[in-house]
């Protein structure tokens, strides 16, 4: 309930289907279809978070002050 309805159907669009085009994979792929993470594998959960966090997190990867994802996975995605 917060994301600007104009971003609403591309996040859609990413999170199941990544981007071809910028080489970033789908976010489902790791997160789940639901958003419930992968504990085996250490993804974490996205459902329920905050949408300021993730902004948060997806930017601190981006800018490399967060680098604790499997090879540096989600610097490179963000």
């Amino acid at each position: 309930g917060k994301a600007k309805s104009e971003y609403v159907a591309l996040g859609e669009r990413i999170y199941r289907g990544g981007n071809i085009q910028t080489g970033v994979s789908a976010c489902i792929a790791c997160h789940g279809p639901s958003g419930e993470g992968n504990e085996a594998a250490k993804f974490p959960k996205l459902a329920g978070q905050h949408a300021t966090y993730i902004e948060n997190q997806l930017v601190a990867f981006r800018d490399g002050k967060r680098t604790n994802s499997p090879n540096g996975m989600m610097n490179s995605i963000s």
